[in-house]
């Protein structure tokens, strides 16, 4: 089996046509990176996801705007930061805060 280092060469497992329309001669299949609306990022350095994800991005040919969710230890500060990097590099920021506001207990 060939190594690869990505896996935008395979085809996602539904296509349907762009137009709407239903002839499967109009039928255009799109890589998984085309026709997600973006990744998430979960651990490792955000700076440095960003960074590969532009390249990446950049070296397949993709110019929609893309979304990086970002989900890794967050509070309101790492969010402001995070959502600067992201767009400094043309990507829409989104955030899944859970953990940390969510589960932390409190004492009354």
């Amino acid at each position: 089996m060939p190594q690869h280092d990505n896996l935008s060469y395979i085809d996602p497992p539904i296509s349907a046509p762009k137009d709407g329309s239903v002839n499967p001669a109009h039928v255009q299949h799109e890589t998984f990176a085309q026709c997600f609306a973006g990744v998430r990022q979960d651990s490792g350095s955000p700076a440095e996801f960003v960074k590969l994800m532009r390249r990446f991005y950049d070296d397949v040919g993709i110019k929609d705007k893309k979304t990086i969710v970002f989900s890794d230890s967050l509070n309101v500060d790492k969010c402001l930061e995070l959502k600067a990097l992201a767009e400094e590099q043309g990507f829409q920021p989104s955030f899944g805060v859970g953990t940390f506001f969510t589960s932390k207990q409190h004492r009354v």
